[in-house]
């Protein structure tokens, strides 16, 4: 990236069809033409060219990196300097080359402090999650969904991919001998529509078995015509059941301050959570679950015998950020969850956010194990 030049340039070709499942997400800054892109394309560069990047532009690298989680990590960073800009003018990144990531200050005076983390699907979920996402890639190729019917599939023998062409060769044959999609009750139909949805098992001489489900749209739905549509969904739920309030309580633990020069200030972890996460998942694992005395003892933030003060109390907040489509700032999820038994109180005009305060009760059920 030259002096002077955007981080992501306009494309010089047009490109309005979605990414596929196994495409480097950066590419859609690098390739995408559609409006959502454009505008994602506007907010990024605009946010980065405030951003104090250091001389070998380590963040412009992450940001423009082929690798998802250091794409979005960094994507995360950027956008919580943005928010932080919104309210101060001086908010240095790494300072001194350490840690925490942000120090904001005002007068030339250190107000506050912010390290970021990125929350992503377990590492174990790769593997299924590329292997699905090469196949519905290479199926979506090869068929367009002009029957009116979705397909959901899954592996469920197997270690060798399906031979692409005699997959959707597979596909196309099956498609052909099902009846219209409006004689099947679809997805927008009554209770249990789907146990009438036809099924199918493609096999394979190497041992490779695929489960396929055909889901029926309705007549009037854009799929049909738009040479865009795909076929085959993602299936984004291939690892298994995602518990985040664990895993979010463990990576903000990591954080939470023992070896940052933090005395004095107040000090927030901001989380980006990439992993779908329920916002009860959020709030259990820094307030703690549900429980007939409101919440029980096992978030983060709390009290026990060992720490009757609180726990954790040099880490002010922890702030949440969901759902970021980055061509609608206005529809931007991001929650504060205060720690109320911190030493130095986050300030609350620091980060614009849903304040999530209410959810905490310190009335536990039983202390913490």
């Amino acid at each position: 990236m030259m002096a002077g030049q955007p981080l992501f340039p306009e494309p010089a070709s047009p490109r309005v069809g979605p990414l596929g499942y196994v495409e480097a997400p950066v590419r859609w800054f690098k390739t995408s033409t559609r409006p959502q892109a454009v505008a994602s394309r506007a907010a990024v560069n605009a946010w980065y060219a405030e951003f104090p990047d250091d001389p070998g532009r380590k963040l412009a690298k992450r940001l423009r990196s082929s690798d998802g989680v250091a794409h979005f990590g960094a994507l995360d960073e950027l956008y919580v300097h943005h928010l932080l800009r919104r309210r101060f003018d001086d908010v240095r990144y790494e300072e001194d080359g350490k840690g925490p990531d942000f120090r904001v200050y005002e007068r030339g005076v250190c107000v506050a402090a912010v390290e970021v983390l990125s929350l992503f699907e377990p590492p174990d979920w790769a593997a299924p999650q590329t292997r699905h996402g090469r196949i519905a890639d290479q199926l979506n190729k090869a068929v367009k969904p002009t029957a009116g019917y979705f397909v959901r599939f899954e592996v469920i023998r197997g270690q060798r991919d399906p031979s692409p062409k005699a997959f959707a060769r597979f596909i196309e044959n099956e498609l052909e001998q099902l009846p219209p999609p409006e004689q099947v009750p679809h997805q927008a139909s009554p209770h249990r529509a789907w146990a009438h949805w036809p099924r199918a098992i493609y096999r394979e001489e190497s041992g490779t078995q695929i489960a396929v489900t055909f889901i029926p749209m309705k007549p009037e739905a854009p799929s049909r015509t738009n040479p865009d549509a795909r076929l085959a969904s993602s299936n984004a739920f291939t690892g298994g059941i995602v518990l985040t309030a664990q895993r979010l309580k463990e990576r903000v633990r990591e954080k939470a301050g023992g070896r940052y020069d933090i005395t004095g200030i107040p000090y927030a972890v901001v989380a980006g959570i990439h992993d779908f996460p329920d916002e009860e998942e959020i709030i259990a694992g820094i307030f703690g679950r549900t429980c007939p005395q409101g919440r029980d003892n096992t978030g983060l933030f709390g009290i026990d015998s060992e720490r009757p003060d609180g726990r954790y109390r040099r880490l002010s907040a922890v702030i949440a950020l969901t759902g970021l489509p980055l061509w609608d700032t206005a529809a931007h999820d991001v929650a504060l969850l205060p720690n109320p038994h911190a030493t130095h109180p986050w300030p609350l005009d620091a980060i614009p956010a849903r304040n999530l305060a209410p959810e905490y009760e310190n009335r536990p059920a039983e202390p913490a194990p």
